[in-house]
């Protein structure tokens, strides 16, 4: 016998019924994300193999200077991000955090004929965006070159670590948010966190120094081809304009033409991206 409406209705209206279905509910919620966070941990991580990892820091090395410092990753999910601390030296005036580990996922992208982009100005051909390495991607980032991992230092307050880490954090997030929404990235592209950085609202990605306006950078990682793309900081209304173009002729026309002006641009925009400028007190 099935129950009536009326005594649904009933049922439902005493407080208690009613904190027994929420209970029940969240209960629900709790077990299905253990769930799939147990699927996720039982997963093959997808990682670079012993040689790629060789050929990679050898690469990366060349085209963006030694590092410092790799900040190794103790529990992945679907990828292994490592992010490498290259200190600034002739190439770059700028502190550099490289991701290591995102190449090693094939992106899902359209098909290289025919490529097309909708955006709120209208159909945009992604041709001219077509390289080797396009289809895999390593992430990015200029800091301020007296930034200091505080996370691993003594005496930083709470608030001093969050500011830091978050250039790792977003990328880490960028890389895995890229997996699991099955996306691509490319020269020209915009990512936006939905959360203010400093005096920023999103990024749009470019190549590495000195040519930043030029597509196509890339690193040989054993046999694969790998693009490398800088986060730029940009502002809301810098997000806003340029979700309604060519992603590639407004990243050209956005940055600035030379690598002297690029890093005046760079040098201006990382010091107000709200992390800690300044290495900590010993």
């Amino acid at each position: 016998m099935s129950a009536s409406p009326d005594f649904l209705t009933q049922w439902f209206s005493e407080p208690r019924h009613l904190v027994q279905v929420l209970v029940v509910a969240a209960l629900l919620v709790f077990c299905l994300v253990k769930f799939i966070r147990w699927r996720r941990r039982g997963a093959a991580v997808e990682w670079y193999t012993a040689e790629e990892i060789d050929s990679f820091s050898k690469a990366a090395e060349e085209a963006l200077g030694k590092s410092s410092n790799i900040f190794v990753e103790k529990e992945s999910t679907e990828i292994r991000v490592d992010i490498l601390m290259i200190p600034p030296g002739e190439h770059c005036p700028f502190l550099t955090l490289c991701t290591m580990g995102v190449g090693a996922h094939r992106m899902t992208v359209p098909p290289t004929d025919g490529m097309e982009l909708q955006t709120d100005g209208g159909t945009v051909d992604l041709h001219p965006l077509v390289f080797p390495g396009w289809d895999r991607v390593e992430l990015m980032m200029y800091l301020p070159a007296d930034w200091a991992p505080l996370w691993m230092e003594e005496g930083a307050t709470g608030e001093e670590i969050e500011r830091c880490y978050w250039p790792i954090l977003w990328m880490k997030n960028f890389a895995r948010g890229m997996v699991a929404m099955d996306w691509w990235y490319a020269f020209g592209h915009t990512v936006n966190p939905e959360e203010k950085l400093g005096d920023f609202s999103a990024f749009a990605l470019a190549s590495p120094l000195p040519d930043c306006t030029k597509p196509g950078f890339t690193l040989t990682v054993g046999d694969k081809n790998v693009s490398v793309l800088q986060l730029v900081p940009i502002t809301e209304s810098e997000y806003e304009s340029a979700r309604k173009g060519d992603p590639n002729t407004w990243v050209k026309e956005f940055l600035p033409g030379t690598p002297e002006e690029m890093r005046e641009f760079l040098a201006e925009r990382v010091q107000r991206m709200g992390v800690v400028p300044r290495k900590p007190k010993p």
